[in-house]
C-alpha cells in the first residue's frame, strides 16, 4: 500500500 494512496483518502475523507 502506498503512503500517498493513504494520504490521500485520508484528505478525501477529512474534506467531506
Amino acid at each position: 500500500v502506498h503512503p500517498v494512496l493513504m494520504f490521500v483518502g485520508f484528505i478525501l475523507f477529512s474534506g467531506e
